[in-house]
């Protein structure tokens, strides 16, 4: 069973209720541009030797959506799917449902759909990190 989803299959997923987009890019990547309505929780972080594994990202997951019965359905996306894929199997791995962003966020801002850049008049930024 494949578990990537396009970016037209999921922006229909998403505007539908018990769906969440779930950006595990770093809080710099996604303070520059993200998909509208979406979290950020990375999965990976700079250490010494680039990018390394955020050790509690599974429980920075379970913190703000619950336990994986009652949790939304993660999109979960990066920039060109690879962290993602690497997200996605670890929050399956404890029983939540999610999907990886096939081509990330590259694809689907070259496919034409909605991406916001920087923070929104209104909108305060320190809500969408997690």
């Amino acid at each position: 069973m494949s578990f990537q989803c396009p970016p037209p299959t999921a922006s229909n997923l998403l505007s539908s209720p018990g769906h969440v987009y779930l950006d595990v890019r770093t809080q710099a990547e996604f303070g520059a541009y993200r998909v509208p309505r979406s979290f950020n929780v990375p999965c990976f972080e700079s250490g010494g030797y680039g990018l390394e594994p955020v050790e509690d990202f599974v429980e920075k997951v379970r913190e703000v959506f619950g336990d994986p019965s009652t949790a939304p359905t993660f999109i979960v996306g990066c920039k060109i799917g690879q962290r993602s894929l690497a997200g996605m199997e670890r929050l399956r791995e404890v029983g939540y449902q999610a999907v990886n962003l096939d081509g990330g966020i590259d694809t689907w801002q070259a496919m034409g759909l909605p991406i916001e850049y920087a923070k929104e008049e209104g909108q305060n930024e320190d809500d969408l990190f997690l």
